[in-house]
């Protein structure tokens, strides 16, 4: 009987917590969840990682810290999206050794670092204008796991954007030997990144021959020239 209470209990929570969850109600979140653990109730693996999420979206770094932390005491194994979410959220704050920690941790535990891990690491670097922590963490990715096309692009746009056109244009090449051919979604990526350091109609032009086109080339391409007047 008591068993059947506790079943009941932790069904009743779950719903509780995911109902909170999609109305967006953090506070009414936590208090079930520390509800829950007052209680004794088990919650699994999901509903913390709903907490991590929400707590993400927010921006708590210490209510994540300390809700991934009770995972472990709790005898809860993070999988792969909560590893994620923590390095995700390191990385929004800057705290670069703290997500280069759980990377390495991931390593010798059962749920490696993915593409995914990798590619959202590049992602939120390449927001936050981190070329140098990018290029690090690109070079760790080839020796663990094959980059793909999302990795390529990330990495092509921040150099663009960094007016660094002959190290992107280098990526493109690399892309075109191996597994990930260029994309023209990757082209198109180069180009915008790259007129932001055109100063005249002359250079964009060059950028522009020495890719394929689609019609959104063009329209970045007239986009960036009436910005600039001189369309």
């Amino acid at each position: 009987m008591k068993e059947d209470q506790m079943i009941s209990s932790q069904v009743t929570f779950a719903i509780l917590l995911s109902t909170y969850y999609r109305e967006n109600k953090l506070r009414k979140m936590h208090e079930i969840f520390h509800d829950a653990k007052r209680q004794g109730i088990q919650l699994t693996i999901v509903q913390h990682n709903m907490m991590l999420t929400a707590c993400n979206e927010a921006g708590l770094t210490q209510n994540m810290e300390q809700i991934f932390q009770e995972m472990a005491k709790g005898g809860i194994q993070p999988d792969e999206i909560a590893y994620n979410l923590m390095i995700q959220r390191y990385v929004a704050d800057r705290a670069h050794d703290k997500a280069s920690s759980l990377i390495e941790e991931m390593k010798l535990g059962k749920h490696p670092p993915s593409q995914q891990t990798y590619n959202m690491m590049l992602s939120a670097y390449n927001k936050a204008g981190s070329t140098q922590n990018m290029e690090h963490i690109f070079q760790e990715m080839k020796a663990e796991v094959r980059p793909n096309e999302i990795t390529y692009n990330i990495i092509i746009q921040r150099y663009a954007a960094d007016g660094l056109s002959e190290k992107a244009l280098s990526l493109i090449e690399e892309m075109k030997t191996g597994q990930h051919p260029p994309s023209q979604q990757t082209y198109n990526m180069f180009l915008q990144g790259c007129l932001q350091h055109c100063s005249d109609f002359e250079s964009a032009y060059l950028r522009l021959k020495a890719i394929p086109k689609d019609n959104i080339t063009w329209n970045i391409m007239l986009a960036s020239l009436s910005e600039k007047g001189q369309w």
